[in-house]
């Protein structure tokens, strides 16, 4: 019987420290999210309106309700699958919208990964865009 609070002590160490880290580890990936560079929508239309690709990474039902004009979807999960069509932007500002800025800053994440070294996600997403009165499409 002397055993047991030995046991549960070390039982106890063992979950703490698995919540710790646990804890600590989403920590860490909130952080690399919100540490994406990020523009406002403003700045995003004067620099899509300059000639910078701006893709939304959005699904296609969701594009199809609404979507920036001209904007080029790539849906998050085809993103990885999809470089090779947005290689010449490599070198270049490319923008990345969704809807509330996650995904973007996801997928801005996965291509500084890559190599493109100039992209940028729209702070807010197009729910900030909307705000801001900026043009949209409809469907």
């Amino acid at each position: 019987m002397k055993k047991l609070p030995a046991l549960f002590s070390a039982i106890t160490l063992i979950l703490s420290s698995y919540l710790l880290f646990t804890a600590t580890a989403q920590a860490n990936q909130a952080a690399e999210v919100q540490s994406v560079s990020a523009i406002t929508p403003g700045q995003a239309l004067t620099m899509k309106n300059h000639g910078v690709l701006l893709i939304d990474v959005r699904e296609q039902d969701e594009y199809n309700t609404i979507h920036v004009a001209d904007s080029t979807l790539i849906p998050l999960g085809e993103l990885p699958n999809r470089l090779g069509e947005i290689s010449q932007h490599k070198d270049k500002p490319l923008i990345a919208i969704c809807r509330s800025g996650k995904r973007s800053a996801q997928a801005v994440k996965l291509l500084h990964e890559k190599g493109f070294t100039q992209a940028t996600s729209v702070e807010g997403g197009l729910i900030a865009w909307e705000q801001a009165g900026l043009p949209v499409v409809k469907k």
